[in-house]
């Protein structure tokens, strides 16, 4: 199951980059997006690290017409920060997980358009099979017309009988042309994210997920916990202003000077180095602490509500299929009923009993019904779709 799973994913992901072609703007966008967020996620976890100063001088002085001082002095200094009651290691880790936090999310959005995309070729897919349908069964109408004119100009149907049918057939006539414009609204939607020829993309296959597989590798339920873990690192961080800092503390420099009266040069050269413990205590750092904790309680509560929805949505998904099942059953008893009742017209008419518009009657409704398992199996692969998109492909 999990190597279908993988072929599956691929699938999706191959459509995304090749079948679907996506738009090439909205690729580039969620490109840029991740980057940066990835950018700021590494600059998060190297923020610990306290800058160099550094400084660089030149000077010239003396007394107008006797004597001349000129000088340069360089220097470097360093003020790190060593231990802060665990935040130096948070900081790290909350880098890293920033950098987790933002591939995941452009997974998701990826995932979000690929969803769309799918929705509208099914729906394509859907109509498509729909007018299929609708003309099988205008022709069906038409021909009752013809039957119920032919019956009524010879006394044997009352008008209204006549009506009945007329108001049958331009009632397919109507549901025909709502098809057909739901058919380019659906095609104008589907080219706004893809440049591919709906036409000629091959729907994928799938299968029911076992639920513990769909909870362990879902997109949500992962970003969910990555944004658990990001607050529990940040509470450490706010914690920590309760703990002495231990630094690194470091200098060096160099001066030099030339002097004219008489040609003096004199170097300088000096430096320190050792090691300090300071406790900067804040008002604030009590409630900024305890904010912190409370996010992250926020966080905890947050994923345990999204394991929950997720655990809702497959077992949606799960009903969501047996009652198509029943559907399609249902359909089978018809589609076995027409397809007898069409083998003995299909007799009577060689017996001299029925015309051919009774075979062709029995015969389009005999389609129309194998269409109509045709579509519920389309729906059932649209349910399936749903939870696939929302999975990690690892």
């Amino acid at each position: 199951m999990r190597r279908w799973l993988l072929c599956s994913l691929l699938l999706l992901s191959s459509a995304t980059s090749t079948e679907l072609a996506w738009r090439t703007e909205r690729d580039l966008l969620l490109m840029q997006q991740e980057k940066a967020a990835v950018l700021r996620g590494e600059e998060s976890a190297w923020s610990w690290l306290s800058p160099l100063s550094l400084g660089l001088s030149l000077t010239e002085s003396g007394v107008l017409g006797s004597y001349t001082t000129r000088g340069w002095a360089f220097s470097i200094s360093v003020d790190q920060p060593l231990f802060k009651g665990g935040a130096i290691e948070a900081t790290i880790k909350l880098g890293s997980l920033m950098k987790e936090g933002a591939k995941l999310s452009t997974m998701q959005e990826r995932r979000a358009l690929l969803l769309q995309a799918w929705q509208t070729l099914f729906a394509l897919r859907k109509n498509d099979l729909a007018i299929a349908k609708t003309k099988l069964l205008l022709a069906n109408a038409r021909l009752d017309i013809e039957k119920k004119r032919e019956q009524y100009l010879l006394g044997l149907l009352d008008i209204s009988f006549l009506n009945q049918a007329l108001m049958t057939k331009n009632s397919y006539e109507a549901t025909l042309a709502d098809q057909d414009r739901i058919k380019r609204e659906l095609t104008a939607q589907f080219a706004s994210l893809s440049s591919a020829n709906p036409d000629t993309i091959k729907l994928p296959l799938f299968t029911l997920l076992p639920r513990e597989q769909f909870l362990s590798q879902n997109l949500a339920l992962k970003a969910s916990r990555i944004e658990a873990m990001q607050k529990k690192e940040s509470a450490t961080i706010a914690s920590s202003r309760y703990w002495p800092v231990l630094s690194l503390i470091g200098s060096y420099a160099r001066q030099e000077y030339e002097d004219s009266r008489p040609l003096i040069v004199t170097p300088h050269e000096n430096y320190s180095f050792g090691l300090r413990l300071s406790w900067p205590l804040e008002w604030t750092m009590s409630s900024h602490a305890e904010a912190a904790r409370l996010d992250y309680q926020v966080a905890l509560s947050r994923e345990a509500i999204r394991q929950r929805d997720e655990e809702l949505a497959w077992i949606k998904v799960q009903e969501g299929l047996e009652a198509i099942q029943k559907k399609i059953a249902l359909v089978r008893e018809d589609q076995a009923i027409y397809a007898d009742l069409l083998e003995q017209t299909k007799a009577q008419y060689d017996a001299g009993r029925k015309i051919a518009d009774d075979v062709t009657v029995m015969a389009n409704s005999l389609e129309s019904k194998k269409i109509e398992e045709q579509i519920l199996s389309l729906e059932e692969q649209e349910l399936l779709m749903g939870l696939y998109v929302r999975m990690a492909n690892e």
